[in-house]
């Protein structure tokens, strides 16, 4: 009776995977994150985040005397200088960065950050 009843067990569990086997791939078809259209979305939506400028010199006034309104003036006046002032700031944080994720790597649980360590690395 007990092998009968394992016998009856193991058909009944296999159809019933069999069965969520089914259910998943009809789910995963349906519920697919990266179908065409969720594709399509995503991108959308990369792109619209990619085409908004994070910073719009023409939001602010002429005679705003704020920091930002000072820099916003300077992008407008000069925006070949502001340019590349931007791009060199830009890498200068990269390489402060890099140095850091370098120190970082071989000082390993005794890394300060920000500090001279023994002047054997930059």
């Amino acid at each position: 009776l007990q092998q009968r009843r394992h016998h009856h067990d193991e058909s009944s569990s296999s159809s019933l995977l069999m069965q969520n086997n089914d259910d998943d791939n009809n789910n995963k078809r349906s519920n697919n994150p990266l179908s065409k259209k969720n594709m399509n979305d995503l991108l959308d939506k990369k792109d619209e985040f990619l085409d908004k400028p994070f910073f719009n010199p023409y939001d602010y006034d002429e005679d705003d005397n704020s920091i930002m309104g000072k820099i916003a003036a300077f992008f407008r006046n000069d925006y070949q200088s502001a340019e590349g002032l931007y791009a060199g700031l830009f890498f200068i944080v990269l390489v402060i960065l890099t140095q850091e994720l370098l120190r970082m790597k071989m000082y390993g649980s005794s890394y300060v950050p920000f500090t001279s360590m023994k002047g054997r690395l930059f």
